[in-house]
């Protein structure tokens, strides 16, 4: 499995890729402070949302524009790390079980790795946390889903999880980031 080199290439590039374009405009306002951006012209458009109705305490919007889209990565998720194993013939049934057990189990440890996160961080449960917490997990995991036991893609996917949660402001200070928050 070489899923382990390709998440890091693609980090790294993309880590690489971000610091060079700079964040978009408005999106560091000055001391700090953030700014809400356009973060999809295209769904803006389509629902016939203006820029003024969208405040940074407000990600109603956001939340269910990114929700299918993460359910619909879940499964995706599930299907590439249940085919890795090329086949369920000759004893790798097996295997391919273990994998969708161990992704499955991942994701809810970074799902209720990010709701604790969320909680206790903010005072409220922020959906967009928990979904960036559920991807993060399902990365960490990817690598070798199929060899771990279920405790331990919980755990996996927990420390991928809040790894990435807890990273966000370090980026925040780089101005780095460049999500839709």
């Amino acid at each position: 499995m070489i899923c382990g080199q390709v998440h890091l290439v693609g980090g790294i590039s993309g880590m690489i890729a971000t610091i060079y374009l700079r964040p978009r405009q408005k999106r560091f306002g000055k001391m700090g402070k953030k700014r809400m951006s356009n973060p999809t012209n295209a769904i803006l458009v389509l629902c016939n949302v203006k820029e003024e109705e969208i405040s940074p305490n407000n990600h109603n919007f956001f939340t269910k524009a990114i929700s299918p889209g993460t359910f619909m990565l879940w499964w995706g998720w599930l299907a590439f790390n249940t085919g890795s194993t090329y086949g369920v013939t000759h004893g790798k049934w097996y295997l391919a079980a273990r994998s969708a057990v161990g992704t499955i189990m991942a994701s809810v440890g970074g799902g209720i790795t990010s709701l604790l996160i969320s909680r206790f961080v903010t005072r409220r449960i922020e959906v967009d946390m928990i979904i960036d917490g559920m991807l993060a997990s399902l990365v960490s995991s990817s690598a070798c889903c199929g060899c771990f036991t279920p405790w331990q893609a919980f755990v996996v996917g927990s420390f991928g999880a809040g790894f990435a949660l807890l990273s966000y402001p370090l980026l925040e200070w780089a101005e780095v980031r460049s999500s839709y928050l």
